[in-house]
């Protein structure tokens, strides 16, 4: 049997997301890192490598 292979990642993030995430988890019964990392996963595999985060210019 093949076990598979985890990275640990930090990230830093503001207080508003922090708490967002907190409740995403709650609501989800996981752990804030469990989120955390089912967030990702899905956010890269929609988008890839491609997504690049627009600048304060580019959102006006």
């Amino acid at each position: 049997m093949t076990q598979k292979k985890y990275i640990s990642v930090n990230v830093l993030m503001d207080v508003k997301c922090s708490n967002m995430l907190t409740r995403s988890a709650k609501k989800n019964m996981r752990c804030k890192r469990h989120e955390a990392a089912a967030r990702l996963k899905d956010h890269l595999l929609r988008f890839g490598g491609e997504w690049t985060e627009k600048t304060t210019t580019e959102k006006q």
